[in-house]
């Protein structure tokens, strides 16, 4: 259970960080892969950052609880 929590939590820290990479400098995801699903509008980025920082924080909260559930609340 410790395990999994951390695993959730650092992928909770590399959604963070992709969704602020992708805020700071929204045209890396078109140079990396070399197409613009968006056609240059800027959507695409702003659609996969938002879903990023949801996933950063889902997955903050599911580490959270299990890290509760092995240390206990009142760690």
């Amino acid at each position: 259970m410790k395990v999994r929590a951390w695993f959730e939590l650092a992928l909770a820290v590399v959604a963070a960080f992709v969704a602020i990479a992708t805020c700071v400098y929204p045209t890396w995801f078109e140079k990396l892969f070399g197409a613009s699903p968006d056609e240059g509008s800027g959507a695409f980025e702003w659609a996969f950052a938002i879903a990023l920082i949801a996933t950063s924080v889902f997955l903050s909260f599911l580490a959270r609880r299990d890290f509760q559930r092995v240390v206990g609340p009142e760690a």
